[in-house]
């Protein structure tokens, strides 16, 4: 064979090569389709389920701070009830009402 010859079998086989890859990538691409409209059915579905749930727990802790607003507010009044039951008068009346009881 001469070298023009075995040129154009080069030629030749190299566009078949060509062909054979340009198939393969083809039908590998086909082939990931269904795994990737999978993927990202599931990560649409995953990204409304965590804005769901961020506003969920925004809810959540706006309620949790009412009620920690609402809480300190029963606490100054509890405390301010204790303040005025240590106090030494209405002590000292506790203390009168008990001995009038036990006579």
């Amino acid at each position: 064979m001469t070298l023009a010859g075995l040129q154009g079998v080069a030629a030749a086989a190299g566009q078949l090569m060509l062909v054979v890859g340009v198939a393969l990538l083809a039908t590998a691409g086909l082939a990931v389709v269904p795994a990737v409209l999978n993927a990202r059915r599931r990560a649409r579905a995953l990204r409304s389920t965590v804005i769901a749930s961020r506003h969920d727990l925004i809810d959540a802790l706006d309620r949790m701070s009412d009620g920690v607003s609402e809480a300190g507010g029963h606490v100054a009044d509890l405390a301010r009830v204790l303040r005025w039951l240590r106090h030494p008068l209405v002590a000292a009346t506790f203390q009168w009402y008990r001995r009038r009881r036990r006579h």
